[in-house]
């Protein structure tokens, strides 16, 4: 009985911890047109200036009131897409998201999302460094 508790409460705990920021847990990007599947709550696209698709970009997510906590973080696919996921809190949380490539300049960008379930898009346009 002892091990089946321990077994639950390991499995639990991994359930619980994969979806959390800064490790690029949560949902995968795709690698085709179509979004994956919920959770995610914001999604865009990185490009450059010139409007070119930057694949392999970091776009992360943390509470402006709190920006040591990355809430997910994922990669740009080979479209420049992203997808990522956040808890919603209230009407007027703030968030900052930041996008960044090497040899470009990172850029943040603050969004409010209306509700916890109507995605919002936030799009990144980069300048070369």
């Amino acid at each position: 009985m002892r091990i089946v508790l321990i077994s639950v409460f390991l499995v639990s705990l991994i359930l619980l911890f994969s979806g959390c920021g800064g490790g690029g847990g949560g949902t995968p990007t795709p690698s085709d047109n179509n979004p994956p599947p919920p959770p995610y709550n914001i999604y865009g696209y990185v490009k450059d200036t010139a409007g070119r698709i930057l694949p392999g970009a970091s776009v992360s997510a943390c509470y402006k009131d709190d920006p040591q906590t990355i809430l997910d973080s994922k990669t740009t696919d080979s479209e420049g897409k992203y997808y990522l996921w956040v808890p919603w809190s209230s009407p007027n949380k703030v968030y900052l998201l930041t996008a960044s490539k090497s040899e470009y300049q990172s850029s943040t960008k603050e969004v409010i999302l209306s509700s916890p379930d109507s995605p919002q898009e936030v799009d990144f346009f980069l300048n070369k460094e």
